[in-house]
């Protein structure tokens, strides 16, 4: 269940601009991984907190899959996640003025990100990128120039003018931003466990990988049977058919 944060009046500005930008964070609080979301929680709901300063972001997303949004987080977005680059607002953007400012928990950057966690903030960027056309892209550097064009995508807040001039390097080495795009890109809706199956070959390119990171992040098993790649179904026809000449795999959907 998500929680749904309010915050002070200060530590939120009314959005003007489009969103383009996906940001994500790390929360690096000083604490355990399991805790990481219930102290980033606090500190933002606690005021005042860092001399004042508000929330750092729009949505926490947890180490066991926990997620908590501020409340009006699509007409407002956070004044302190990722500001200006140091050339102040008449030379460029504010990070938060176009992005979601998204907190996945990460103590430290050597820590890898848990797989929950990552779930999690797949299942809330889903339905976002699909509405706001977010390009499954990762943008890197944003010099944040206000009279360039924004770009559209994903970047970390290390990726950015601000990140840079504060010597942010979240959400670092080990974001699994490859991971992230391929079950992004993967429509679930063909899985699913009771209905009947069909085998659909793969196309030429077509990534098991991705499809794969699509049918766990959705509850489904993986199986390898006779070096083939599927999800797990009902009642799968015995035996596998073999893989045709090439190397693609078949993998089970849902009848249309």
């Amino acid at each position: 269940m998500t929680q749904l944060i309010t915050v002070p009046d200060y530590c939120r500005r009314p959005r003007v601009l489009p969103i383009s930008l996906i940001c994500i964070h790390a929360t690096r609080g000083d604490a355990p991984m399991d805790v990481q979301y219930q102290a980033t929680v606090d500190w933002f709901t606690r005021a005042p907190n860092l001399g004042g300063f508000g929330p750092t972001a729009d949505v926490v997303i947890g180490a066991n899959g926990e997620r908590a949004e501020v409340v009006g987080w699509r007409e407002t977005h956070s004044a302190f996640a990722a500001g200006y680059g140091g050339k102040g607002s008449v030379l460029q953007y504010a990070v938060d003025e176009v992005a979601i400012a998204i907190e996945v928990a990460q103590p430290a950057t050597q820590e890898p990100y848990t797989a929950a966690a990552i779930a999690e903030l797949v299942e809330f960027l889903r339905p976002i990128v699909s509405e706001l056309q977010i390009p499954l892209v990762h943008v890197g550097y944003w010099d944040q120039d206000r009279y360039a064009d924004v770009p559209r995508g994903f970047l970390g807040h290390e990726d950015t003018a601000n990140g840079t001039r504060l010597g942010k390097s979240d959400p670092g080495p080990l974001f699994p931003w490859d991971d992230l795009f391929a079950r992004l890109a993967y429509d679930p809706e063909p899985f699913g466990r009771d209905d009947d199956v069909q085998i659909r070959q793969l196309d030429q390119g077509e990534s098991i990988a991705a499809l794969n990171s699509a049918a766990v992040a959705h509850g489904l098993a993986i199986n390898d049977q006779q070096g083939l790649t599927v999800v797990e179904v009902i009642d799968p026809p015995d035996p596998l058919p073999k893989p045709p000449a090439g190397g693609h795999g078949y993998y089970f959907t849902t009848k249309e």
